[in-house]
């Protein structure tokens, strides 16, 4: 399916005329995409609500006792917030579906919504949230013993059913700050189905899954955002969190499908700085799937918080695992920073792939890990410019893969701080031909590294160069073609004024300067199709759209 995103920010100041910023692309891709959009229910003639806050509530609170299928679009001329923080916790229907529209212009402060069905693993009833703003939304412990999972979920929590989720955004939204199985500052999802959308995810924080947490239930999440979201737990499972700044993901025979899908400023203080994810069938070797195509993991970090910490793009334990056309720059951690593939993860293909700009700080591997008892074949990779600083570090580029192949890649460029073991692959891994690597090592020493696959080709003595064809994707040619990760398969986007961060960060930052958050409604007009992702005195609003679907 062609895909194509687009994003158009609009800072509308009240009183005067909009200003229009483009932009596009952030991410987008350039090429087919096979990326699967989830069926997301769409209700053609809903029933019409006030755009009131007691209306809103209203509705809300009948939903709990419903006899049918509700579904209710709020009608706001212009963007509202509607202040429901006098009631900060609403029961929905755990035996009719609810679909809720918000036309992209309510949204909804202060409240959590909980959908607690008890059923394990029944996927009815089904509750949609569409064109709607979460914001301001907190849980907190409230189970002084027992199933702590509960608390979970600052502006929804689900057990059993399904959550659909489509051009919504969930931001300043919080889940208990401490806890070993409780998270998901914005969604917690137990047993079950949830799917997201065009959906972004920005400032929301809880002990694991800083955006979202997940337990027993599968995830199918596309063309979204996730932006400075935190996991504020520590030590870590066993212990009181910390895993997935972004997603945590616990559980087993699960399928996890992430597609179109931007991590950028996300932080944990354990595992998983952007997605966290652990199957417990990992004693069967493997579980279901967890698929992550086309996205893009920048600057996300593993705090210094937690000794224990790594990971700040991706761990993945114990499932089937799948990493294509996807970009890992500039993320921080003081070990293990970029994919970390953990135990018994079996039959794993990680395929066109670039690494390049990462860093650790006091352990082995800014670039791809993949540790014992793993097996599969990683190819078309390009693990360049990484850095190991300390003065104990090494293997900078890959450390295991004596179980796997590895094909068409290129590793090099990358620095150690201590000189003497192997600058790049602690292991020799697998021979799958056409690999290009440094067999120089680039320090003052100099001398012989040594080689990550046996066969391997000196990139320098092939005339090898690269080229940064977008800001943090390296491409790789020796004699004119081009070899390890092909950068045009890869989402491209635009940095912004400072060259380092990414364009929509960037503006977002800088209307948060301009006091977003203010908690009164505007009555400013809107675009017919624009989103709202924060409000104030000045107004950001998105577009996004899927071109060609």
């Amino acid at each position: 399916m062609g895909g194509r995103f687009s994003l158009l920010l609009l800072l509308v100041l009240s009183g005067f005329a909009d200003v229009a910023l483009t932009l596009s692309p952030l991410p987008q891709l350039d090429r087919e995409s096979s990326c699967t959009r989830p069926q997301i229910t769409k209700v053609s003639s809903p029933e019409e609500v006030a755009c009131t806050a007691a209306a809103v509530l209203e509705k809300l609170l009948a939903s709990k006792d419903a006899t049918a299928d509700r579904a209710w679009q709020i009608m706001c001329d212009e963007v509202t917030i509607l202040d429901l923080s006098g009631t900060p916790e609403i029961e929905i229907s755990t035996q009719h579906n609810t679909y809720i529209d918000g036309n992209g212009k309510a949204v909804i402060k202060g409240t959590r919504l909980v959908m607690n069905t008890r059923v394990w693993d029944e996927p009815v009833p089904v509750v949609t949230l569409r064109g709607l703003g979460l914001t301001g939304s907190k849980s907190s412990i409230k189970q002084v013993s027992g199933d702590e999972t509960k608390d979970g979920g600052g502006a929804f929590y689900r057990y059993g059913g399904t959550l659909e989720v489509v051009d919504c955004w969930f931001w300043d939204n919080a889940a208990p700050e401490k806890g070993q199985d409780v998270g998901g500052g914005a969604i917690y999802s137990l047993a079950g189905v949830t799917k997201v959308d065009r959906s972004v995810f920005y400032m929301n924080k809880g002990s694991n899954g800083g955006a979202m947490g997940n337990l027993h239930n599968s995830l199918h999440v596309t063309n979204s955002w996730f932006i400075d979201n935190q996991a504020t737990g520590v030590e870590g499972n066993p212990g009181n969190g910390g895993n997935g700044g972004a997603i945590s993901i616990d559980g087993q025979n699960k399928a996890m499908y992430f597609c179109n899908v931007l991590f950028t400023g996300n932080k944990a203080n354990s595992f998983g700085g952007s997605i966290f994810r652990t199957d417990n069938e990992w004693q069967v070797k493997g579980g279901d799937e967890t698929t992550i195509e086309n996205a893009l993991f920048y600057r996300n970090a593993i705090l210094p918080d937690d000794n224990q910490g790594f990971a700040a793009g991706v761990y993945l334990q114990g499932s089937k695992a799948i990493i294509e056309n996807s970009i890992f720059a500039n993320n921080t951690a003081d070990a293990y920073t970029s994919i970390f593939i953990g135990p018994n993860t079996r039959e794993c293909d990680i395929d066109n792939v670039a690494i390049s700009g990462n860093s650790c700080a006091d352990g082995l591997t800014a670039g791809l890990v993949v540790s014992g008892s793993t097996d599969g074949e990683a190819k078309a990779l390009t693990i360049v410019d990484n850095i190991s600083i300390g003065d104990v570090c090494f293997a900078v580029a890959t450390n295991g893969g004596g179980a796997w192949t590895l094909a068409d890649s290129v590793i090099y460029r990358n620095y150690a701080g201590n000189v003497w073991p192997s600058t790049n692959c602690k292991d020799v891994w697998g021979e799958g031909g056409g690999n290009y690597h440094s067999l120089t090592k680039p320090s003052a020493q100099g001398g012989q590294d040594t080689k990550c696959s046996a066969d391997a080709s000196d990139f320098s003595t092939e005339g090898g160069t690269i080229e940064y064809v977008s800001p943090l994707c390296p491409q790789a040619k020796v004699g004119g073609s081009n070899k390890g990760a092909i950068c045009s398969a890869m989402p491209t986007y635009e940095l912004g004024a400072d060259g380092v961060t990414l364009k929509i960060t960037e503006d977002v930052r800088d209307a948060m300067e301009a006091d977003l958050f203010l908690t009164r409604s505007s009555t400013t007009r809107t675009p017919d199709n624009a989103g709202l992702l924060l409000l104030g005195s000045t107004l950001l609003w998105l577009t996004l759209s899927q071109l060609g679907l």
